[in-house]
This record gives C-alpha cells, sequence and structure tokens, in this order.
C-alpha cells in the first residue's frame, strides 16, 4: 500500500495593486460574451441578413470589424426563429 505525501503550500503572497494600475485597468473595455456582447445597428443586422450565406466570412468579418465567429453568432440569433 503506498502512502500519501502531503506538500505543504505556500501561504498566497497578497500584492497590493497601485492606484495607477488600477486606473489603467478600468479604462479597459469589460470582457463580453455572446451574440449580442457587439452592438450591431439595424443596418448591419439587414446587410448580415442578405450576404452572410453568399460573401466569404473573412471579407464580411473586414467590413463588420468584428471576427468571423461574432458574426457566425449574430446571424445564428438573427434567424433562429426563422
Amino acid at each position: 500500500m503506498s502512502e500519501r505525501i502531503h506538500l505543504d503550500r505556500p501561504a498566497p503572497v497578497v500584492v497590493e495593486i497601485s492606484p495607477e494600475m488600477l486606473a489603467k485597468l478600468d479604462r479597459c473595455d469589460d470582457t463580453k460574451t455572446g451574440a449580442n456582447a457587439r452592438p450591431f445597428t439595424p443596418e448591419e443586422d439587414a446587410a448580415l441578413l442578405k450576404y452572410y450565406l453568399v460573401k466569404r466570412k473573412d471579407d464580411l468579418s473586414r467590413v463588420f470589424g468584428c471576427c468571423a465567429e461574432t458574426l457566425r453568432k449574430r446571424y445564428n440569433k438573427l434567424t433562429e426563429d426563422n
């Protein structure tokens, strides 16, 4: 029968974040997820519905200024009830 070896783990080190660093971090955008993360305009929705199935996704992503995955999620959200 083998014995378990218990390793002592050091206590976590608490590091204070400076007010300057906190100010920089506060200016950063928050992480957003899901199809609603990027706000699409009604014009963009209409264009996406018209061209998503007939244009190259990497070309569309450059036009819309977002990644192809974001476009796919938005297209799926717009067409999920149809």
